[in-house]
């Protein structure tokens, strides 16, 4: 019987949304949209993004609603990926942000 071993690769870094089980994650090749919540059955549990395929990253930010939102916006100007953060998770989310324009140059 040959079993077959998953090479599992870790995040990078990974920031969670202001919508419970879900989170961004960042890994070597890519950006992943991860769900895990009801919502995950319409559009699936993840979504991803090659950073070969991402233009530019972009951060917004409203004390007022106490949430960010951070926008990977594609070459191909329909490809779009948003997700809500809480504003003290704002440190964080500048570091992908940083660490995701490091690797797209």
């Amino acid at each position: 019987m040959v079993t077959k071993e998953k090479h599992l690769v870790e995040p990078l870094n990974v920031l969670p949304s202001t919508t419970p089980g879900v989170q961004i994650e960042l890994y070597p090749d890519y950006v992943r949209l991860r769900r895990t919540d009801i919502l995950s059955t319409l559009f699936g549990r993840k979504t991803t993004f090659r950073l070969n395929e991402i233009a530019s990253v972009h951060l917004y930010e409203s004390r007022h609603a106490n949430r960010g939102l951070l926008v990977l916006v594609g070459h191909d100007e329909n490809r779009l990926m948003e997700m809500y953060y809480a504003c003290e998770n704002h440190h964080d989310a500048l570091k992908l942000q940083e660490a995701i324009e490091a690797r797209i140059g």
